[in-house]
Order: C-alpha cells, then sequence, then structure tokens
C-alpha cells in the first residue's frame, strides 16, 4: 500500500493506510485549549498586535485595549479567560488598574507583561492580584507556559 500526501496537508501529515488522520501542521496550529479569550492591556499598538498574533496562533481568542480604564470597560461587557497587562501606560496605568479590580467581582488570572526591573514594583502587583510576571523583552515559550499553567 502506498499513501499520498493529501492535498489539504503538507509533508507533516500522519497516515493511517491511504486517509491522513491529520496535519500535523494543523495540529501544531490548534491550542490545547481552544475557545480561551484573553484581554491583552498595553498601550503599545505593536506589542497588542504582536501577542495578538501570537496567540491566536495557539487557538486563542484575543482583544486588545492600550490603557486601564478602557480594559476596566471592556471587562464590564465581556468575559475573559486570562488578562495580560503592562504597567507603564498612560491614562491608568497597570497598577491602578490592579487597585481598581479590587473592587470588581471577577477571578481572571493577571499575567503582568513589563520592562520594568523594579522588584518591588513586580512585589507591588502580585500583592494586589497579579498571579506571575513575565519581563520583556518576552519569552514567547516561557509566556505560553505561564499561560497554559493559568489556564488549567
Amino acid at each position: 500500500m502506498h499513501a499520498s500526501i493529501d492535498s489539504r496537508c503538507d509533508s507533516d501529515t500522519v497516515f493511517s493506510g491511504l486517509e491522513p488522520l491529520f496535519c500535523v501542521s494543523d495540529y501544531k496550529r490548534k491550542s490545547v485549549m481552544p475557545e480561551k479569550k484573553i484581554l491583552i492591556i498595553d498601550d503599545e499598538p505593536n506589542v497588542c498586535e504582536f501577542l495578538s498574533e501570537f496567540l491566536l496562533t495557539r487557538g486563542f481568542q484575543t482583544v486588545s485595549c492600550y490603557d486601564g480604564r478602557e480594559a476596566l470597560n471592556t471587562i464590564q461587557r465581556e468575559n475573559f479567560d486570562l488578562i495580560i497587562l503592562d504597567l507603564i501606560m498612560p491614562v491608568m496605568n497597570g497598577i491602578q488598574f490592579l487597585e481598581a479590580l479590587q473592587n470588581v467581582p471577577i477571578q481572571t488570572p493577571i499575567i503582568v507583561l513589563s520592562g520594568i526591573k523594579d522588584h518591588k514594583i513586580a512585589q507591588t502587583s502580585m500583592e494586589l492580584g497579579a498571579l506571575e510576571f513575565v519581563p520583556k523583552p518576552i519569552d514567547l515559550t516561557y509566556l505560553e507556559n505561564v499561560i497554559l499553567m493559568n489556564l488549567i
């Protein structure tokens, strides 16, 4: 028996007899946890776009906000499974956002993603409810692992 590669798949296809079981490239694009929605809060549009594209390739839905106040309004209208939060932003920074969340009844895990190297600020963000502090520049493998650990 000779199995040919299905035109829907590339060379990374796993076959069973003559029919492809699945395309490895398609599997790689699917998340272990489909249908999870992540809110990205960062004042830099290029960071939001970069993270959004990365997370979309992992099967997550994303929504981006460019400051804490916009994010507070968004979480009152929509539910999220996880929040990725920058600390330095105009209008309402990340610490102010975390403080404001103390009055909002949500149980959404929050990951702080920031270029700030100050351990006191990292500690403050954790005391205010953030579960993880991920430094910039972003290590995408580490970030993905942190996201998955906090969604289990």
